[in-house]
């Protein structure tokens, strides 16, 4: 009983040994067939993740061109120009080129039946782009986006994938070189779950597209592996999760693939060996590598996405912020010597490499640099300078210099860039085109210069003017005080007393004349000559104004004739500056012009569709001026310096006063002059007839206005007192006096209501000048100090002296020395308001 109890015992112990084998036994095959059946699930979602990867990278591709071919036709249908569409095409290729990396892709377009690259092509010119598969494919899919299988490029000899679009214009294709080889080193970044795992990307027809294998093989047995799994794929084996192959070494490779929707095919080959762990510990290995595996994939997934946004959006902000400033950057490493290529564009790049020592990219940029300046841009910009700038905390420091583009040069501004807090080893050096900017400067410059130098000539000009002035004025004044001496010597002998006398009032002529243009230039500079269009009598003015030179050309024995042809006499114009212009021209007639001269004065009345001018011809037979004068003779302060027989005295103002004047008038004036033979000057200006009638106005002081008027006059110097109060009291006025302007608002404020009919005031007078006494007499509290007319009377006659004086309330200027017919023509307008 005992030997069956342990038989027995035996048996059960066996029975359940067996069972516990075969559950073991069954439990590892369950298992292990579970891990196929999951491992061929990770497997297919580890190949669909890596096609999923470059799925999305062809869907960045169609979305590139896709953008670009909407660009394209947008252009072409706004009628843009082709190399409008050119210039846009080679920039959006540029900026694709930053945005992907250089040598992803090489994009192109077909655009007229001429292929625009971003890279030129060798053979572009004889390369038969129609008679490619990628091209007609394209044209035979209107609208949708074609990927070529993979093929060995004609010029380059690489494998590339193309991928094109058709535009609207009919044979109009944009188009990318797609290398795989290049996309490869963003793939490695997803490590393969398995160590000894291979991946294999396929076109539609089983050509190997790249391949990733944990260790190097030739590119030939490659495809040979790649093609054998193609073909049995595409018989329909290794779809069964336990399906598999005997590679060289006898071991088990399960092999998983996925199809993408263009046909590709992923293929991942993984040993049996790696994904059941050798059968020990399989449970808790199962679990460590799969959540390994998963968390690695998440992981690397997320990171390389968080990446690429980074690096998308750092490219993008580069783009739009640099892109149109500057050209190149670089980042420089100053500890280290080194440089980093940040940004070049291809019109602008030096044969560089991406990184390399700082030395290497002076000496390449030291081949475009201006001669003469690299000294000092390698002297500016060496690692000692930019390493001082760094230490003294110097941020940004930069200049100007002329580089080499081609054949050209254009100015170029250099910077270095500094910031502490980003980064305390590294400046970035960049390049910007400023030859626009710089060439408006330097015009700028060169403008200021030439001003300089033309206030540096008015200088000039007007210092050998009041040289002039001295030696002109001090001729008169010589004459003035001289027969003033002799008069007093010969009281007794009037002929020569009258004679002295003529002389006195001659020269002193003369200087008005010299301090009359003085004023004049004044007022022309200032802007201050205003038209006073009235209605008067022309010929009158001409007799009027050659007669005051009719005694003198007598004198001087010269000939003289007047011509007037003038139907219409009366006319709309400014009569004084008509009286100005002839006065100039005559006068230098006549002052030119040696004994026996002819001077003649020529008036013509020229009537064309009902424009009405007159022109006046000056023309004499004096000394003449040289032909290089003449170039300046309408210049201020210029004075022909030829000799002559005798010295003349003038400003060398004259002519410009003319030019001025006539111009001012809308009138026109040319001169003809030959030195030894004469001068002709003709005048042409416009005006409005006027048809004769009785009551025409004529400018003519009515004198009787003056008789019986009070007026008080303020002047300090007793000369011009005397002076002036008898030429007061030859009209009959009552004359009252006041030495200075406080004494003058006495008199005025204790005077009776409206007994002062008006004031003659000097400017410039000890304890009250004349405009603070105009300014207090206007400011009394009595009707007639608004009302009681006030004439500015002094030497100061300077545009600004007599804007001073009608802005305190004068209401007239009469310049000294006192014209007793301008006085009187003043103060019969002021009396007859």
């Amino acid at each position: 009983m005992r030997k069956n109890q342990s038989t027995l015992s035996i048996i059960m112990s066996s029975l359940t040994l067996l069972i516990v084998i075969a559950i073991i036994t069954i439990s590892v095959f369950l298992v292990r067939n579970k891990l196929l059946k999951n491992a061929q699930d990770m497997g297919m979602a580890l190949v669909q993740s890596y096609a999923m990867e470059e799925e999305t990278t062809i869907t960045m591709f169609k979305d590139f061109l896709d953008m670009g071919s909407q660009y394209v036709n947008e252009l072409s249908e706004k009628k843009n120009s082709e190399q409008t569409i050119q210039l846009w095409m080679k920039d959006y290729f540029s900026k694709l080129t930053h945005i992907l990396g250089e040598k992803i892709v090489d994009p192109y377009a077909v655009i007229d039946d001429k292929i625009i690259a971003q890279n030129a092509w060798a053979d572009d010119q004889t390369y038969r782009y129609q008679d490619t598969r990628w091209y007609q494919q394209t044209l035979e899919n209107p609208g949708q986006i074609m990927f070529t299988d993979a093929y060995q490029d004609v010029i380059t000899n690489e494998t590339i994938i193309t991928a094109s679009i058709a535009l609207e214009n009919e044979g109009d294709v944009l188009a990318m070189d797609i290398y795989p080889s290049k996309i490869v080193a963003d793939q490695k970044k997803i490590q393969s779950a398995y160590q000894n795992s291979f991946f294999y990307m396929s076109d539609s027809k089983g050509q190997l597209i790249y391949a990733l294998t944990p260790y190097e093989m030739e590119q030939s047995q490659l495809q040979e592996y790649n093609h054998d799994l193609f073909t049995s794929i595409q018989k329909g084996e290794y779809a069964h999760y336990d399906d598999y192959y005997v590679n060289q070494e006898g071991k088990q490779i399960g092999v998983y693939y996925y199809q993408m929707d263009n046909g590709w095919i992923a293929i991942m080959t993984i040993p049996f060996q790696d994904l059941l762990m050798d059968e020990s510990n399989f449970l808790i290995y199962i679990l460590v590598v799969t959540g390994i595996i998963f968390i690695i994939i998440l992981f690397i997934m997320i990171i390389k996405n968080v990446r690429q946004l980074r690096k998308i959006r750092r490219f993008d902000q580069i783009i739009q912020i640099l892109s149109e400033s500057y050209y190149a950057m670089y980042r420089i490493h100053i500890h280290n010597g080194t440089y980093e290529v940040i940004k070049t564009s291809p019109a602008y790049q030096l044969d560089l490499p991406k990184t390399g020592p700082y030395q290497q990219l002076l000496k390449t940029v030291r081949t475009v640099v201006e001669q003469g300046a690299f000294q000092e841009f390698s002297m500016c910009f060496s690692l000692e300078s930019i390493r001082g700038r760094v230490q003294e905390g110097i941020s940004d420091y930069g200049g100007d210099f002329k580089r080499r583009f081609e054949d050209d040069y254009r100015w170029v501004n250099v910077r270095t860039l500094y910031n502490q807090k980003i980064s305390r080893d590294e400046v970035i050096l960049c390049f910007k085109d400023v030859d626009v900017e710089k060439r408006q400067e330097l015009g700028h410059m060169l403008l200021l210069q030439r001003t300089l130098e033309t206030n540096k000539k008015n200088i000039e000009a007007k210092t050998a003017f009041f040289n002039h002035m001295s030696h002109d004025m001090r001729t008169p004044l010589n004459a003035i005080i001289g027969f003033s001496k002799l008069a007093l010597k010969h009281l007794d002998e009037s002929d020569k007393i009258k004679d002295y006398l003529k002389k006195i009032s001659y020269s002193g002529n003369q200087l008005l004349a010299l301090i009359n243009d003085i004023l004049e230039l004044s007022k022309m500079e200032a802007g201050q000559r205003h038209l006073d269009y009235k209605t008067f009598d022309i010929e009158k003015a001409i007799h009027e104004t050659w007669g005051l030179f009719e005694e003198r050309m007598i004198e001087e024995k010269k000939v003289f004739q007047l011509h007037i042809d003038i139907q219409n006499t009366v006319v709309i114009g400014d009569e004084f500056k008509i009286h100005q212009i002839l006065n100039n021209l005559l006068s230098n007639a006549v002052k030119y012009s040696e004994s026996g001269d002819q001077i003649t004065l020529d008036v013509k009345e020229m009537i064309y569709q009902n424009h009405h001018k007159i022109q006046f011809v000056v023309e004499d037979t004096g000394i003449g001026m040289s032909q290089p004068f003449l170039e300046h003779l309408f210049e201020p302060y210029a004075r022909e310096t030829h000799f002559s027989v005798k010295s003349t005295i003038g400003t060398g103002l004259g002519m410009p006063i003319v030019k001025s004047l006539v111009e001012q008038m809308s009138g026109e004036i040319t001169v003809e002059s030959e030195l030894g033979k004469g001068t002709k000057f003709t005048v042409m200006i416009p005006f409005e007839i006027v048809q004769k009638q009785e009551g025409i106005p004529v400018s003519k002081s009515d004198v009787s206005l003056l008789k019986g008027k009070r007026v008080l006059l303020v002047e300090d110097n007793d000369l011009n007192m005397e002076i002036a109060s008898e030429m007061l009291k030859m009209n009959d006025m009552e004359v009252i006096t006041a030495k200075n302007g406080q004494e003058a608002l006495h008199v005025f404020e204790t005077s009776p209501l409206f007994s002062i009919d008006m004031i003659l005031m000097d400017m410039q007078m000890p304890v009250m000048d004349g405009c603070q006494a105009t300014e207090m007499i206007r400011q009394l509290d009595r009707p007639d100090a608004k009302t009681v007319m006030i004439i500015a009377l002094t030497a100061n006659a300077f545009s600004e002296d007599v804007s001073k004086a009608l802005r305190v309330g004068m209401n007239a200027h009469v310049s000294k020395p006192i014209r007793m017919k301008v006085l009187n023509q003043v103060m019969s307008d002021l009396l007859s308001k």
